[in-house]
């Protein structure tokens, strides 16, 4: 006599559907093997808003560009758009991932290029890893004018979204050159996006950046620039026609 109930329980060990037991062959075979893969390494993951890092295993997928690689990580372990993970001696930024989760997760991340100095509104400075590239098209980065001729260079700044970077908007200005150069650049904000890089409520704002002036007040030293809002001062009187 057949035991179905027994029969039953012994098929549906591994999944109550076809579906269900292929997924589970398909998890329990990337947390055998993946660990003995050559990509599978050790990362420091810093969460936004957070200060405390923790340890987490990924698979650390190439790609064409070196400033980007695909990470993966083990059945039941999660990535966070806008996290900061450190890799190979260098930071790199979560900047988006694969909503799909059902058997692992997949996500890009971007190196990190410069260090964004700015103050926020309380005085505080912050430092934030970032992204910048060149997107100067079609231009020589300098626009003539009738008098003079100023600066027309373009760059764009991918951050993770945090409670500091919150307060950057549009006119917000950086120092962004090498601290090491003897004439420092400055740019300003002109275009803010905080939506294409958002996925449920954490992600990353991109801002698109324009050469302007070097202030007097700016903080070359550090490479912090001055904010705050220009009141211009009394006139000096020199002297004045009887």
């Amino acid at each position: 006599m057949v035991n179905w109930a027994l029969y039953t329980d012994r098929l549906q060990a591994h999944g109550v559907t076809a579906r269900d037991r292929t997924r589970n062959y398909a998890i329990k075979n990337i947390d055998t093997l993946l660990p003995n893969s050559v990509a599978y390494m050790t990362a420091s993951v810093t969460m936004p808003n957070e200060t405390v890092s923790f340890s987490q295993d990924f698979a650390f997928l190439k790609s064409d560009d070196y400033a980007i690689k695909y990470i993966c990580t083990l059945p039941g372990e999660s990535i966070t758009c806008g996290a900061l993970i450190e890799w190979m001696e260098h930071l790199w930024l979560v900047t988006d991932m694969d909503v799909d989760d059902d058997i692992y997760m997949k996500g890009t991340i971007t190196k990190c290029n410069y260090m964004l100095n700015f103050t926020l509104p309380d005085g505080t400075e912050v430092s934030k890893p970032s992204y910048i590239r060149d997107v100067t098209k079609y231009l020589v980065g300098e626009n003539e004018k009738k008098m003079v001729t100023v600066g027309d260079s373009r760059m764009s700044v991918t951050v993770a979204k945090d409670y500091d970077t919150d307060h950057i908007k549009r006119g917000t200005r950086f120092l962004i050159d090498d601290p090491d150069a003897d004439h420092k650049v400055a740019y300003e904000v002109t275009k803010v996006d905080r939506v294409t890089g958002i996925l449920d409520g954490s992600g990353i704002y991109k801002f698109l950046v324009c050469e302007t002036n070097v202030r007097e007040t700016d903080d070359i030293e550090d490479m912090v620039s001055d904010n705050s809002i220009y009141v211009p001062g009394d006139p000096v009187v020199t002297g004045r026609w009887l």
